[in-house]
This record gives structure tokens, sequence and C-alpha cells, in this order.
């Protein structure tokens, strides 16, 4: 039986929307006057035997698993047991129930009944029972001398009570230390506790810079993995091992093949090797005339030492004191490939190029009392050489860069100074000029408008009595 709720007030739809859905119904919208009842049952029809669906109640001690086969262009939804759309084509589901434990009936020999409903369809009845009891449970011994006390014997296996585990329930759950974190074993990612001892569980992926990475410890609370890395992710640098004392890590770094000393550092990232001369047998640190600074790589040389190495000298050599004829002709010729400067004494000269190599020479970044670059200057031009030292320890000046020379000569530039200085001066006397003319203007307007407002003002005098009188005669004329 399929209800249906056909509602002709449309504002009471949704009410009877809920109600409906308890009974796996339909509610749908009816005329006024009943007019499309048989559509609204024709449509009901339809969505009714449309869908195929599962309806059960089961109790908490029984799990169903279901699989459908739906037909095509029909969709299996787990989550309400249905197959949607199967129009005229067969559905057909397979049902396995499980127990999950046996209730006192079934051990009784008792079974249940579950009904399945298909709406729209019909219903069936699966009925349900189990064999949850052996006739060796009927000879159970309790604290079994077999399960060491801990435990009831029963059909060959120890039942152990709570707080003990193993076959013969030798063994308490709760006798495992804690680690640092207060956890028993330090987690269950990390260990076990098997018979009142922690059992490792060993990482299985790779850790870069450990060959075979482990969990160790009582607790499992180390690990020879978890030290430091440095920026390529390597544990110690690769340069060291890592120990571990009470969940602390620490890296003991290796010694060195190149250098023969120790690596150091947090994580062994520090070493001598750089500030070893690796062309040379001697295995001497910055050769014997500087520190090295290991997490840096280099060498701090004493004062008249220089080089990478600290291996060249240059004590009581020249410090800018360089043949200024040369640096200029080396200096145009950087510019000019066309420049010679052979017919000057310059053999310890050449210039400083992008594409010659100078790994064969040292120029010193800090030497005391002086610098390692220096200038010549001129009115136009300005020169900078270095002074640098080769590996033979001879002294060579090179021009670094080529002369840095103003974009017109300097008689130019006077020329334009001057020329300008007297546009300058002719522009400011016919400015001057014109203000005066301009003055001179507005003077000459106010006096011309003086002058008009004096003639408007002209009147009589009003005591003047005229002396010459006018008379009218209307016959004769004008009398005077």
């Amino acid at each position: 039986i399929v209800p249906i709720f056909a509602v002709a007030d449309s504002s009471f739809l949704a009410y009877y929307g809920n109600v409906s859905s308890l009974f796996d119904g339909f509610s749908l919208s009816l005329s006024e006057d009943s007019s499309n009842l048989q559509e609204v049952l024709n449509e009901a029809y339809s969505n009714v035997v449309s869908t195929a669906r599962l309806n059960f109640v089961l109790p908490d001690y029984i799990s169903v698993n279901i699989q459908a086969n739906c037909p095509p262009n029909s969709t299996f939804l787990p989550e309400t047991n249905e197959c949607s759309s199967i129009g005229s084509g067969t559905a057909d589901f397979f049902i396995s129930f499980t127990l999950n434990s046996c209730p006192e009936k079934y051990r009784n020999g008792q079974t249940e009944t579950v009904t399945v409903n298909v709406p729209g369809f019909g219903s069936f009845d699966v009925q349900i029972g189990g064999h949850c009891a052996c006739e060796c449970e009927n000879t159970t011994v309790p604290s079994s001398l077999l399960c060491s006390n801990n435990g009831a014997f029963s059909c060959g296996l120890c039942d152990c009570n709570s707080g003990w585990s193993g076959p013969s329930c030798n063994c308490s759950t709760a006798m495992c230390p804690l680690g640092p974190n207060n956890q028993v074993c330090s987690g269950e990612s990390r260990g076990q506790c098997v018979c009142g001892q922690c059992v490792c569980k060993q990482p299985t992926n790779s850790v870069p810079g450990v060959t075979t990475p482990r969990i160790e410890g009582n607790t499992c609370e180390c690990s020879n993995y978890e030290c430091e890395t440095d920026s390529n992710g390597l544990v110690c640098s690769g340069h060291g091992t890592c120990t571990c004392s009470n969940g602390t890590y620490t890296c003991q770094c290796d010694r060195s093949t190149v250098s023969g000393f120790y690596y150091s550092g947090d994580y062994c990232q520090c070493s001598y090797d750089n500030c070893i001369d690796k062309a040379s047998n001697a295995s001497v640190l910055c050769s014997g005339r500087g520190a090295c600074d290991q997490c840096q790589g280099s060498c701090n040389c004493q004062p008249g030492f220089i080089g990478e190495y600290c291996s060249l000298s240059f004590t009581g050599r020249p410090l800018c004191t360089a043949n200024e004829e040369c640096v200029k002709c080396f200096a145009k010729a950087a510019k000019d490939d066309s420049i010679s400067c052979s017919h000057l004494s310059c053999s310890e000269y050449s210039t400083l190029s992008s594409s010659q190599d100078t790994s064969t020479y040292t120029i010193p970044d800090t030497i005391d009392d002086s610098t390692s670059d220096c200038s010549i200057s001129t009115v136009e031009c300005s020169y900078i050489y270095y002074v640098a030292v080769s590996t033979n320890s001879s002294i060579t000046v090179y021009q670094v860069e080529p002369e840095v020379c103003l974009p017109i000569p300097i008689w130019a530039i006077a020329v334009i100074i001057v020329i300008s200085l007297i546009l300058i001066g002719a522009l400011i006397l016919i400015i001057i000029k014109l203000i005066f003319v301009y003055r001179d203007h507005r003077e000459y307007k106010t006096f011309l408008y003086e002058v008009n407002q004096s003639k408007r003002m002209q009147q009589e005098n009003p005591v003047y009595l005229n002396p010459i009188t006018e008379t009218v005669n209307p016959v004769h004329g004008i009398v005077t």
C-alpha cells in the first residue's frame, strides 16, 4: 500500500509532503474541482513503479550489505537502498546479513524475522539465526593454570582477564612505560605494548641522509632521523649521525676526509673543507696565515696576506702607485681596440675584460691602510684600476673599467656657459625694458583719464546773473 495525498490547496502541500515521507508515499497537487484526479493517480503510480527501494529495520547486532544490479540508465543510491528510474527494466538486489554479536536468544537456538519492504511491489521476510555456542563452552575452566591464572580456558584457547594478554595470558598490558609525551610506548604510531615491553614500529619510507631509518628506545621515544636537516632536507647535513637521549636529539658530526677535522654546527653544516687549498699537498687551514670561519667557509687572513687561502703575500707592495700614462692608455684601449700602448713601458699593465680569465688573479677586497680600487681623475675623465696579485705573486695593474669622460669637451662646456650667460643677460634687459614701457603706458592712460574727468566737471557760478534778458512777444517776435 502506497498512500497518496492529493491536496487541492497548494499552501498545505509542504505539510502533507512531510507526512507522506513517513509512509513512503507521495503528496501531489490536485485542482479545486478534482478534474485532474486521474492524472495525479497516473503520476503517483509512475513514481512508484519507477523506483525499486528496500526498506527494513535492523537491530544493532545485525549489519547488512546490499549490492544492486540496476537496469541500464538507472542509478543505485546506497543511502536509500534504491534503483531510480528503472522504467520497464528489472533491478536485482543481493543482500547479506552479518551478526556483529550473539544475543542470548540465539544461544538458545531461537531466530528472528526481518521484514524487507519494497514499496509498490510488496514485501518478504528473512529468518535470521546463528550458532553462537559450542559444546566445549560448557566445560570452561576459569583461572586456569594453562592461562597463567589470568584467564579462562575454553575450547582450547585462553580468554584473558582485563589487563592481561598473550596466548597464555602471561603478558600484562599495564606494565609498558610512558614516553615523554605521556603516552604508552610514545603512542600507537611509534610503538606497541607487548608483554610489558614496547615493540617499536619501524618506518618503511626512506629518509635523506639516513641509511636505515629506525625508531628505538625503551618507550620508542627516539629515532635516528628526527634531528635537524639542512636546506636540502639531509638529516645532520649528511655529515653526521642523529643520536637521541630521552627524546632530545643531537647530531654527532663525522670527521671530514678532506680536512681531517670534524664537522660542526647544530646539524653538522659547518666545515673546514673550504679553508684548505686542495691543489696543494699541505692540509693546513688558510695556509697557516689566517683563521677559518667554518660556517661561512672562508678564511680571514692576517695582515699582509690575501687570497682565498691566504697564500699570497701583499706586504711591502705598492698600492695605488701605478704609472698614470699607462693607466690612461689602457683605459682608452679598453674602449677602442685600435689604440695600442706598445710605445709605453707598461709590461705590468693590461685591460681586464669580461672574457678574460680572472681566476688566476686575486684582487684584494680589503688591505690594511690601503684601498682595493684606485682612481685617477682629470678635468674631463676619470680612470679606475685595481692592484691585483697573480698566482706567481707578481703585481699587475688591471684597467677594470674603460675611461669615463664627459660627453662633450671642456672647452665646449665653457663656450656653452658663456653663450648661456650672454643670452640670459640679454633676456633680463629685454624683460626690464618691457616693464618700463608697460609702466609708462599705464601712466599715460591714467593722465588721459584725469583730463577727461576735469572737462566733465566744468560748470557756471551759481551766483552769476546774465545781464542779457530775452522776452518773447507773440505778435512781433522776439525783442531783446
